[in-house]
Formats: C-alpha cells, structure tokens, sequence
C-alpha cells in the first residue's frame, strides 16, 4: 500500500472511528457513572461528555501508533464493541 493511501486511511480511522468510539463511550459512561457514584443525570451527563474527549484524543494517538491501518480499525471495532457491552449491561439504570 502506498504511504499516502496509509496515511489517508489512518486520519479516516482516526477521525471517524474516534467520533464513532467517543459518541459510544458518552453514552455508556452515562449509566456507569449513575450505578457507581450515584451521580445525578445532569452531572453524569457533562462527566461523560468531557471524558469522551479524552476518549476521541486517545483513539486518535492509537491510531497513528499501530503498525497498519487494518489493525487501527481493528482497535477501534475492540473499543466500540466494548462501550456497547457496557450500555447493555447498565442501560436499564438510565
């Protein structure tokens, strides 16, 4: 594969796949925060909100860390897969 396509193809995962990742992981951190701490919505809502971030900067560095983008993607299938788990586990608490 050529370096620009591997490139392009890193900054699509990095850029799509980490919204995908941080969207899932606002929801899922919602319910956890609400179990755990007993939190109210509104606070677990903006904790949430701000912890994605980080979550959407992490995904990014990871991203541009991996040996090829298929193992990028890969990475990114892992975490999505893992927030859903957790918003099946604790939705009912929302």
């Amino acid at each position: 594969m050529k370096a620009s396509l591997t490139l392009c193809v890193r900054c699509l995962a990095a850029v799509v796949g980490g919204y995908c990742v941080a969207s899932l992981s606002s929801l899922a951190l919602v319910p956890v925060q609400r179990a755990l701490f007993h939190y109210p919505v509104e606070d677990a809502i903006l904790i949430a909100t701000m912890l994605s971030y980080l979550v959407f900067f992490a995904v990014i560095i990871d991203c541009f860390c991996q040996d090829s983008p298929l193992k990028a993607w890969r990475n990114i299938v892992v975490y999505s897969l893992i927030f859903i788990g957790i918003c099946s586990y604790y939705g009912g608490l929302l």
